[in-house]
């Protein structure tokens, strides 16, 4: 999984290092939690900036980085989404995927393969934001989606 961090600092793919740190600071000053305490979430977009600034600012994880974007275009894979792990986007991932099962045929399902996606749900980058948030309206959906979720599933794969 491979994040275009050139689009999450909105840059194109040969910025020089003068013009990353410049759109860094201005990016950081938007959505600095301290500074915008209007937009909800503002520190997980922090997060998904800084992470992409001190990839391409280091020259030894650029150079990583580029190889790994090379070989995910030449094998024509799309890049990783850019949403930031909050938990309102959470809750409206969890959401409908919970629709896309209940409107599945619970008898032709393949029920190890609901069961990867549901794990892959709740990895632990999801988990440690939902812990780092709080929100326990937001915990209590995302928890009520994810058993409406596993109820076509039988007792082992539970």
């Amino acid at each position: 999984m491979v994040k275009d961090y050139y689009k999450i600092l909105e840059l194109e793919p040969n910025a020089d290092e003068v013009t990353i740190k410049r759109q860094f600071r201005k990016l950081a000053m938007r959505f600095h939690p301290d500074v915008n305490q209007e937009l909800l979430h503002a520190d997980a977009w922090y997060r998904e900036i800084q992470e992409a600034y001190q990839i391409l600012n280091d020259p030894i994880s650029k150079a990583q980085y580029h190889e790994q974007r090379w070989l995910l275009k030449s094998q024509g894979k799309p890049f990783t989404e850019i949403f930031p792990l909050s938990p309102d986007y959470i809750s409206k991932r969890v959401h409908a995927f919970a629709i896309s099962v209940q409107q599945m045929d619970h008898f032709r399902m393949d029920h190890r393969a609901l069961q990867k996606q549901i794990l892959d749900l709740v990895n632990d980058d999801v988990l440690s934001a939902l812990s780092f948030y709080k929100e326990k309206d937001y915990n209590k959906k995302i928890l009520h989606d994810l058993l409406r979720s596993m109820e076509p599933l039988e007792y082992p794969h539970i």
